[in-house]
């Protein structure tokens, strides 16, 4: 699919620049950049889930967060002692 996009110049000069250090064109580039943009920020909805999850259970902070998955994995670790993985 083509598009067209604005950039500032100072992008554009950066991309042009970054494109040719890679050997990659500006659509491939681009293609990635977009890609990997996505991916981040499925992370961070994803994340923003696990919080609000968290939140719902009645975790109010980051270091009961962080026991609560310790007490998790402990308790897995207890269920599967001696299972076959």
């Amino acid at each position: 699919m083509k598009t067209a996009i604005s950039l500032p110049d100072e992008l554009f000069t950066r991309v042009e620049a970054r494109s040719a250090e890679l050997g990659v064109n500006r659509s491939e580039f681009f293609a990635a950049a977009a890609s990997r943009y996505l991916d981040e920020t499925d992370a961070a909805g994803l994340t923003a889930a696990l919080d609000t999850a968290l939140r719902h259970a009645g975790v109010a902070s980051t270091e009961e967060a962080r026991a609560v998955a310790a007490a998790g994995r402990d308790r897995l670790a207890e269920l599967t002692t001696g299972d076959d993985w």
